[in-house]
């Protein structure tokens, strides 16, 4: 999944249905396999950290 700032030189406009429906797509895949992340930020490094759960 790739967020997204809303404001700057990196903003981006809403996602659009089929973007949505994909989404929900790979969420429900990810409940039926138990493929579930957390995401943390590095508070040092200022980056963002997965951890599989």
């Amino acid at each position: 999944m790739f967020v997204h700032p809303k404001t700057g030189s990196l903003g981006a406009d809403n996602i659009d249905d089929k973007s949505k429906a994909l989404l929900y797509k790979k969420i429900l895949e990810a409940i039926k396999t138990s493929n579930f992340y957390e995401m943390k930020i590095d508070a040092t490094t200022e980056s963002l950290i997965f951890e599989k759960i």
